[in-house]
């Protein structure tokens, strides 16, 4: 850390965190993390607080080149891996020592925490973002028109899905529009409930899986169905939504590759419970992060950090702020991370299969009846 003179330029009872500055030998130097550090030093220096009042204001582009005995400037910097240099600096009156004390300790605890950084951004699917974008999908549209299907030929259906779907009971309306019935059934790894399945047709009956349920939560009430009800008829597995499940198994990777996990989301959304749930089952750090700026060194001093953007059409610019502000505290390497479950595309222009000869009495089949697949 260096303390440089500086030329007039801060008026009493004030101090500018710069948001970029002039250094005398490495040049231009960026200060992505100004925001984060400024309100910081606000919270320290608040007029009327117990501490010595001031007032903490974001600068930009001071020459600390110019030497005069009225401002000092702070700084702390380093160069990036591609040799840029980046740092934090606050400038202030030299005749302040009181400030200049305080301002000195809050640039030691954020140098403290400055080191080189891998950040895993969990990528989410679509389908898993939010209701209105479950809402849109081809999935959503197949739902519909299985439920119009079953309902159309005198079958109660059960649409199978976990609690805090709304989907389900847009589908349930589906039915109850075109005459049918449909019952929800909520399930959490095999517990299937709902009373209301002991007076229907077992021989009339047929599945949905909900669009936006997780297929590890959905299989074992299926199979929990099956048994009661052996006729029971559905959707064909094609027809299954993986997003969720996608997200999730996202969201434990990189929970599992951190040290520290930041779920971003927007200050009116409520946190989706079960991502939580996924990170602490892992057993790293997680903390709800509604604005990247409100961050403090107690919270940043990991090497590895897993960000999770959560439910929000502002996700992207959380992100984008996150990495910002973790890239003025050291050299950043930053990667995506992404779960994606696909059909299996065949590999031959007959769509997976494969002619197979039927052996003539005494030839040999070895090797025949296990290359492709019987029609």
């Amino acid at each position: 850390m260096q303390t440089l003179a500086k030329g007039p330029l801060v008026a009493r009872g004030r101090i500018s965190v710069l948001t970029r500055f002039e250094h005398p030998t490495r040049g231009a130097v960026r200060c992505p993390a100004a925001a984060a550090f400024a309100a910081a030093l606000a919270e320290r220096l608040r007029p009327g607080s117990a501490a010595i009042g001031r007032d903490v204001v974001l600068d930009s582009d001071v020459d600390a080149t110019r030497h005069t005995r009225s401002t000092t400037t702070a700084a702390v910097t380093y160069l990036d891996r591609d040799g840029h240099a980046t740092g934090l600096a606050v400038a202030l009156p030299s005749d302040d020592p009181d400030a200049l004390d305080a301002v000195l300790r809050a640039v030691c605890e954020w140098t403290a925490v400055m080191r080189t950084r891998r950040v895993l951004v969990a990528e989410q699917p679509s389908c898993a973002v939010s209701a209105t974008a479950t809402a849109m999908c081809a999935h959503r549209r197949t739902a519909h028109a299985s439920v119009l299907d079953f309902t159309h030929r005198g079958d109660t259906i059960l649409l199978v899905t976990e609690p805090g779907n709304a989907l389900a009971e847009q589908l349930a309306a589906d039915a109850r529009e075109a005459g049918g019935r449909a019952e929800i059934v909520y399930g959490a790894y095999g517990a299937v409930e709902g009373s209301a399945l002991d007076d229907v047709d077992a021989d009339a009956l047929s599945f949905i899986v909900v669009p936006g349920t997780r297929i590890e939560v959905a299989a074992p009430v299926l199979l929990g169905l099956r048994e009661r009800f052996p006729r029971l008829r559905g959707q064909h597995p094609d027809e299954y939504c993986y997003g969720r499940s996608d997200w999730y198994e996202t969201v434990r990777s990189v929970a599992a590759a951190s040290e520290c996990v930041l779920v971003l989301t927007d200050p009116a959304e409520p946190t989706d419970p079960t991502v939580t749930e996924v990170v602490e089952r892992i057993g790293v750090p997680c903390l709800r992060v509604t604005d990247p700026a409100d961050l403090r060194p107690a919270q940043l001093g990991f090497h590895a950090i897993g960000l999770i953007p959560a439910n929000s059409v502002t996700a992207d610019k959380r992100v984008a702020e996150a990495i910002e502000l973790l890239g003025g505290l050291g050299p950043l390497s930053t990667r995506r991370r992404a779960t994606r479950t696909e059909p299996l595309r065949p590999s031959s222009a007959g769509q997976g299969t494969r002619s197979i000869a039927v052996a003539a009495p005494g030839q040999d089949t070895a090797g025949w009846w296990g290359s492709g697949l019987l029609p």
